[in-house]
């Protein structure tokens, strides 16, 4: 685990006002995601250059990452990931890194399945594989393992970390657990504006989870669902 952050709140302004416009794309920009999810979560936050955010599920910290984009630009950026090799990339490259899966409750000694498309770990790797990924994949599936790992739940990272409670957006692409993903966060305390979850079937079970808690899916770019709390917003 590499921690190079203590107390976060200072480095963080969350005065912001977000507010329907015209969806203008910022050309001089690089983004990472792999639909565009980076790009349109940057037209929501006005562009603005300090944040807080986490991805759920970094893999190498770049490639198809959805927080990369803002750690370059000042942002600070949270990166979860389970997979040893992925995550010796990730803590090369990005400045707060932490490995482990996620879940509903804290685990240690656990088996996490690594699906192989040869050198891709990341398309269907899961603690909990979803068949249906893994029968729509097998045509490119060239090995697969287990490595051994543990699992936080968001509430407890978040503690040991002194996370503040003011959250941009969480990103969270676990294949098939993101719903225990979030039912390890208490989203009574942490004030998340934004939540990009992977729904690889469109399925409602997050969308009703978050409903208590007044979130409301606003957007969704291919298999990635965007929600926000109390949002103005209908896309």
């Amino acid at each position: 685990m590499y921690i190079t952050i203590v107390d976060l709140s200072k480095y963080i302004n969350y005065n912001i006002n977000l507010r329907p416009r015209e969806y203008n794309y910022i050309l001089d920009m690089t983004y990472y995601g792999q639909h565009g999810e980076d790009h349109f979560i940057d037209y929501l936050f006005e562009g603005k250059t300090s944040g807080l955010c986490v991805e759920v599920g970094a893999y190498d910290g770049i490639s198809l990452s959805n927080t990369y984009h803002f750690e370059q630009k000042g942002w600070i950026s949270l990166c979860i990931e389970p997979i040893p090799s992925a995550y010796d990339k990730c803590r090369t490259v990005r400045k707060l890194t932490y490995q482990c899966c996620v879940g509903k409750e804290d685990k240690d000694d656990v088996e996490f399945n690594i699906f192989h498309l040869n050198d891709n770990l990341c398309a269907i790797s899961s603690l909990e594989p979803d068949e249906r990924l893994i029968e729509s994949h097998k045509h490119l599936l060239t090995d697969q393992t287990k490595c051994i790992t543990k699992i936080r739940t968001l509430n407890t990272l978040f503690e040991e970390l002194k996370f503040p409670t003011e959250i941009d957006f969480i990103s969270i692409d676990t294949e098939n657990t993101e719903l225990d993903v979030l039912k390890g966060l208490d989203l009574n305390k942490y004030n998340v504006k934004l939540l990009l979850i992977e729904n690889n079937f469109d399925e409602p079970f997050c969308a009703d989870y978050l409903k208590q808690y007044g979130y409301t899916r606003i957007k969704r770019i291919a298999v990635n669902d965007f929600f926000v709390k109390h949002s103005p917003y209908y896309f």
